[in-house]
């Protein structure tokens, strides 16, 4: 949230989530993630010891080093950091138990927080899901928050610890987003104090603990993952010195027990390239083989997809463009600094008209994570396409390969099918990717004649016709190829007919109301005057009253959602669309989640022609409320999105969602009359929640847990509050017979033609000091200043958005010169942490030749140029 003047979500490494701070009340819950391509990171075994070292976004300055059992590390301005080392069981898929007889973790640390921090063992383990933490020790405040479930304490080790329970709900862990509890053991007196030097030594019997939770009434029968020495810190300063840490599977507490670590590595072998010159090929008809989820997404097998063979590896549950498939490469194999031949074949069923996809190496040069484009294609929906390189150098000195495949611009699922290791210069063959189409030319000749009835014949007795194929053959364009094809095919060969019909135009049906009309609510008189309440402007309904019967006639039905960071946390869109899906959905559905935590409509509008338009949702709801604030600038881009997306070609439905802080702030007073307005609905959980408060019906904990977020119960009854507009909506009383836009506006929409462009794909493009990076969640690149030396670059239109990354202190500033007129942009926003933010650069009322020069001075890093045609 821009607004927060507390600490915001605080992200993990890339194989763990980071210790959720949840202390003094005052505090928000902090949440987990895993990585992005901007963070920086480090991770790998030395001595027998797994360690990872983790920096959101590589802001500030951090580094760790690690020895065999030891490491030093120390983090200053940062927003997120940790650097840890222990022992990983997760290949054993053993229950603690059966790790060892008495699993112990000593350690010896000078440690020095400054600001918020700790120390502790920390871990997972897996079926079932569970994040577990004991904490050691802490620098400006103690974890475990009031809304914890309290277990009881243990005394252990001439400590006593809380016992406690908390929930993660649909948030990132190591198998993708899920539900999961998190387990814990907080020392009542804190081993550490802030701003000073902390000697700190000691023994923790890590079974000991399982074993006080299991008698605790917490469910410790999974598979333990990892137990590891955990040194944190956000938005703080401070260094460690960890001059010893150990991990015992069966610690002797009276006797001897030498170093568990083992200092020689073991011996690799070198995998010697097949008669075909392959030293790996995965075509996924038997497992996944060493390839695993990226990120959220998670990997299987399928039969009902396939390149060759007689399957291929799914690709789902992605929530970025980087989530992906992505497979391990041993070094003793795969050389630094040799060339060698890679190939996967990749497709999609599901998304825009066309994709693009990415096979990347990410690799560590000794100062983090780097990450380097192997091969890219694009494709259409169901036509594979090949991402190969026959030359390509792995970096010299490159450690920590792993291979995978990503979307440039989407998260939608994937399939991934014959991926090929080989030696330099093999040519591996693969798919050819999307086919010119000619409408009848079933087999691709580049002419419409009887070998086209044959193939076309061909695809319908295989029944699985997509992609190209599909759309080469359905000359009746109904969707659909079938035996009404070939009959005209063959007419158009013969002669009978020399054009194609014209495509059926999809029908509208008629709405039956009396469903609705008779429709009885189950919630009590309280709830029901509620979600009443909320109802700000119902609104033209005509649009959602069509994009709904469609759904219930079988059509297709996309939701989508554009916000912040309480869109991002999905407490309300996941209830509300599951009621979508549930209730009216009898063909495919599908949700779109366009939230990016801290931004506001200004950003939104950037991110929104790739986010929201091109994937032609029929449902759209915006969620900027305690983002936005009373700059003309906000409201001009709130309203510039709804009007872009009311232009779209589908016609979607569009609603706005207004939500209010603990404290009641709220921008409901300038983006409903923009709702009204555009005659679109105003759903306000402003109106709902201020009565429900002053009446004492509900009390700020049944909705928030923090100053902004709704907590899971608090989401639903925002999912409530929507689903009963629909039914309100869909009465006769509510029906509306079509829809016009306005042609006046409230604050103006003048940049709604705004869209997200790369400036070295512009005219005359010159980096100058600008050094190019991977960018910002969504945002797909970023240009961090380096330098006195311009950007520069050339474009038509009538001006464009800057959006950058913004903190509260410590960001330097930009001259955006554009024929000859200067803006100066200062990154230092108030409400802002190191996320992004937005600034108009430049506008003008004509569409014109832009001649731009981007210099600045301090820290400055741009995440956009959202140009307005």
């Amino acid at each position: 949230m821009k607004h927060s003047k507390i600490f915001g979500k605080m992200l993990s490494a890339v194989t763990a989530s980071a210790l959720l701070l949840v202390g003094n009340t005052a505090f928000p819950e902090i949440g987990t993630m895993t990585a992005k391509a901007a963070d920086a990171q480090d991770r790998g075994n030395i001595g027998g010891y797994d360690y990872e070292m983790w920096n959101q976004n590589g802001t500030g300055q951090a580094s760790m080093k690690p020895s065999a059992g030891s490491f030093t590390c120390s983090w200053s301005n940062i927003e997120n950091f940790l650097a840890r080392m222990g022992k990983n069981y997760d290949s054993k898929k053993l229950n603690y138990k059966d790790i060892g007889n008495n699993i112990v973790l000593t350690y010896d640390v000078e440690y020095s927080p400054r600001g918020n921090s700790y120390m502790c063992v920390y871990g997972w383990t897996r079926k079932p899901l569970m994040e577990y933490y004991i904490v050691e020790g802490w620098g400006s405040w103690r974890p475990i928050a009031g809304d914890a479930e309290r277990k009881g304490t243990v005394t252990l080790d001439g400590n006593t610890y809380d016992i406690a329970k908390t929930m993660r709900y649909n948030q990132p862990s190591l198998d993708g987003t899920q539900t999961f509890p998190q387990y814990w053991s907080v020392r009542q007196t804190s081993g550490s104090r802030d701003n000073v030097q902390n000697n700190m030594k000691g023994t923790i019997h890590v079974s000991k603990h399982f074993d006080a939770w299991s008698k605790a009434g917490l469910d410790m029968s999974g598979t333990l993952y990892e137990v590891s020495l955990n040194i944190e810190g956000y938005r703080s300063n401070g260094s460690a010195n960890v001059k010893s840490v150990r991990v015992y599977e069966n610690y002797d507490d009276g006797g001897e027990n030498p170093n568990p670590g083992t200092s020689e590595e073991q011996p690799k072998t070198t995998v010697e390239p097949d008669e075909n010159g392959y030293y790996f090929n995965d075509t996924f008809d038997s497992g996944v083989g060493d390839w695993a989820g990226r990120g959220a997404a998670t990997v299987d097998t399928t039969t009902s997809e396939k390149f060759a063979g007689t399957g291929s590896l799914s690709v789902s549950g992605r929530t970025a463009n980087w989530n992906g498939a992505v497979k391990a490469l041993d070094t003793s194999t795969f050389k630094p600094g040799e060339t060698y031949s890679f190939a996967v074949n990749a497709m999609y069923k599901s998304g825009g008209s066309e994709e693009k996809f990415k096979l990347t190496l990410q690799y560590n040069d000794g100062t983090g994570a780097q990450y380097s484009e192997v091969a890219s294609a694009s494709t259409t929906a169901g036509d594979w396409v090949q991402l190969a390189n026959p030359s390509y150098t792995i970096p010299a000195g490159a450690t920590d390969l792993q291979l995978y495949v990503e979307t440039v611009d989407t998260d939608i699922d994937f399939y991934i099918d014959e991926a090929i290791g080989a030696k330099s210069g093999t040519e591996i063959k693969g798919a050819d990717g999307p086919k010119v189409v000619i409408l009848g030319d079933a087999n691709f000749d580049g002419a419409v004649n009887s070998f086209d009835l044959v193939a076309a014949r061909k695809a319908i007795l295989a029944g699985n016709a997509s992609g190209s194929d599909l759309k080469a053959a359905d000359v009746d364009q109904n969707g659909k190829l079938e035996t009404a094809d070939l009959v005209l095919i063959q007419s158009f060969v013969i002669g009978k007919i020399s054009e194609w019909p014209e495509p059926p135009e999809p029908e509208k049906p008629d709405y039956d109301t009396s469903k609705w009309d008779n429709y009885k609510e189950t919630a009590s008189a309280q709830y029901i005057d509620f979600y009443k309440s909320s109802i700000k402007h119902m609104g033209n309904t005509y649009r959602l009253t069509q994009k709904l019967a469609a759904a219930e006639n079988g059509e297709s039905l996309t939701v989508a959602y554009l916000g912040g960071s309480i869109t991002e946390g999905k407490n309300y869109t996941t209830p509300f669309s599951n009621y979508l899906r549930t209730t009216f959905a009898k063909g495919s559905f599908k949700e779109i989640n366009a939230g990016l935590s801290g931004t506001s409509s200004v950003v939104g509008l950037v991110r929104s022609e790739k986010q929201i338009v091109e994937q032609k949702p029929d449902i759209i709801f915006l969620e900027f409320s305690v983002n936005d604030h009373e700059d003309i600038m906000y409201k001009k881009c709130f309203e510039s999105c709804i009007k872009k997306f009311l232009d779209m070609p589908n016609e979607p439905a569009v609603g706005i969602v207004i939500t209010r802080s603990k404290g009641g702030f709220s921008s409901q007073a300038q983006m409903y009359p923009i709702g009204k307005n555009f005659d679109i609905p105003v759903i306000s959980m402003d109106d709902a929640l201020t009565k429900a408060f002053n009446s004492k019906f509900l009390q700020a904990s049944d909705y928030y847990t923090d100053e902004y977020h709704p907590h899971q119960k608090g989401g639903q009854l925002v999912a409530d509050c929507m689903a009963y507009y629909v039914r309100q909506a869909l009465k006769t009383e509510n029906q509306s017979a079509g829809y016009t836009q306005p042609t006046k506006y409230v604050y103006g929409a003048e940049y709604a033609s705004c869209v997200n462009v790369d400036p070295k794909t512009l005219t005359n493009f010159n980096a100058g000091s600008w050094k190019a990076g991977t960018g910002y969640n969504s945002l797909p690149y970023s240009y961090t200043l380096n330098g006195g030396s311009p950007m520069t670059f050339k474009t038509q239109g009538k001006g464009f958005i800057v959006v950058f990354k913004a903190n509260s202190s410590g960001m330097g500033s930009i001259n955006v010169t554009v024929n000859g007129k200067t803006t100066k942009i200062n990154g230092n926003k108030q409400y802002t942490w190191g996320g992004p933010d937005a600034e108009l650069g430049y506008y003008q009322n004509t569409t014109g030749d832009l001649d731009v020069s981007i210099t600045g001075s301090g820290s400055f890093t741009i995440w956009g140029i959202g140009l307005i045609k």
